[in-house]
Order: structure tokens, then sequence, then C-alpha cells
């Protein structure tokens, strides 16, 4: 792991960067069969529904954007034009035969990355320095 940037976050990340980044982030959720106290394996579940929501993989705090708050980060990915709720599937879009649509493209990182860069700082800046009005975060 790259302390740099992952101390930094996505804002400072590439498409790619932040592509490969998610994929590592999803790692751990998409763990097989554990083993529990009494040393049965559970099995994991088989689920095509099951994954992490975008907008909750840039709630966590490794996202950089945590702080953001969940309204502000959906606002952003909607900004992106991309799904709030879109969901990565386990192969995190490395299997070139994967037509399922469970991952984003470098494109669509690049997107969500200036959407977070322009939209999300410009109106934390709003919020802690004019008189706003209409946003709740």
């Amino acid at each position: 792991n790259d302390e740099s940037t992952t101390a930094s976050g996505i804002l400072n990340m590439s498409g790619s960067e932040a592509k490969e980044w998610a994929r590592q982030q999803l790692l751990p959720v998409h763990t097989p069969a554990t083993t529990s106290k009494g040393g049965n394996k559970k099995k994991p579940k088989n689920d095509n529904h099951s994954g992490l929501p975008l907008k909750a993989l840039l709630l966590k705090p490794a996202s950089g954007v945590y702080h953001y708050g969940p309204s502000l980060i959906e606002h952003c990915i909607l900004c992106a034009k991309l799904d709030p709720t879109f969901k990565f599937s386990t192969s995190g879009g490395n299997d070139d035969n994967d037509k399922s649509g469970h991952y984003l493209e470098d494109s669509d990182w690049t997107s969500l990355i200036q959407s977070l860069q322009n939209e999300g700082s410009k109106i934390l800046k709003q919020l802690a320095t004019e008189e706003t009005g209409g946003y709740i975060l």
C-alpha cells in the first residue's frame, strides 16, 4: 500500500489509480468462506446483487472524501452522471469477459474525481464562508 496515495484519498488519483484503489478496497468485502468459532466454515452468500454501492465506497475513511457526508457524495456522483447505488462485482472489472457492468471505467472514475474536486469542494467552501440556503448535509 502506498501510504501517500491512501492518505490523500482519491482526489489526487488518476482514473486508473482510483479504479485500482476501489478494487483493493473491495477485496475485504468479497472474502471467501470464513471460519466461525466452532471451526465450521461459513458459506459465502452467492447473491449476484451483493456488492458495495459506489456511495458506500466513498463513505469509507480511506476514500479521502468521507467527510463530505452522504448527501454531498451522492450529489457529486450524480453530477458525474453515475448511479450512487451502483454496486461493484467481485471481479472489480478486471475480467475482460465480464459484461455485467459491475465496474467503472477509468473515464467514469475521472469524471467522478473531477466532480468531487470541483462540485464537492465548491459546496463545502460555500457552507464554510457564505450564508447559504437549501443545502442539507
